[in-house]
């Protein structure tokens, strides 16, 4: 990002492999807007929306819905994208957001179907495209170099999973996650990292 804008990104290549075939990463405005809103519903009949989207006061489709008009907009700087398998079926979500630099916070989501082993290689082949094949499109140098993470300690899960995928926990970061939806609690958070050069050679 740029003096408060999105740079236009290329992916190259734009796909990878895991163990359950080939892994696609699509910017949300390029696929099929009833695909899109069937995930977030997915997610939120699994109990999954309310803690992806802790900061929102009533995380629904509607409010996704809005955030990806947002970003479209240009109104929220952030990146949205949605992980397609072989079938072209939406599996996961990745949303990079307070870009600073060569460095992004990301959220990440999974299709309440998938398995935790596949949520696990679908994470680290996520970040592994974001890290090593996003480019500016004007330079051809790598957007990123870092990911991190601010994950609420009370979603010992999503922490778990952060490390899991590769993230380093460099510690904790006290009251940084107000959760709206939950009575306006503040909670902790693991601060997590993973680096470009963290990837390079595997």
């Amino acid at each position: 990002m740029s003096n408060g804008k999105v740079i236009p990104l290329r992916l190259k290549p734009a796909k990878r492999t895991y163990k359950q075939g080939t892994l696609a990463l699509v910017p949300v405005h390029h696929c099929i807007p009833l695909e899109v809103e069937k995930y977030w519903k997915d997610l939120d009949k699994a109990g999954r929306l309310e803690p992806r989207w802790y900061a929102e006061r009533d995380p629904g489709w509607p409010c996704v819905y809005n955030t990806i008009l947002a970003i479209q907009k240009g109104t929220y700087p952030a990146l949205m994208y949605m992980l397609m398998n072989d079938d072209r079926q939406i599996i996961a979500e990745l949303t990079l957001d307070n870009i600073l630099g060569k460095a992004a916070q990301s959220h990440f989501s999974v299709h309440p179907d998938l398995s935790y082993s596949d949520t696990i290689d679908v994470g680290k082949d996520a970040v592994a495209i974001i890290l090593t094949a996003m480019v500016e499109s004007a330079t051809k140098e790598p957007m990123l170099y870092t990911l991190y993470g601010l994950t609420p300690l009370s979603n010992k899960a999503a922490c778990i999973l952060a490390l899991k995928t590769g993230y380093k926990k460099m510690g904790v970061l006290p009251k940084s996650a107000h959760l709206i939806n939950q009575g306006g609690l503040y909670d902790d958070c693991q601060m997590s990292l993973i680096t470009r050069d963290d990837l390079i050679g595997e």
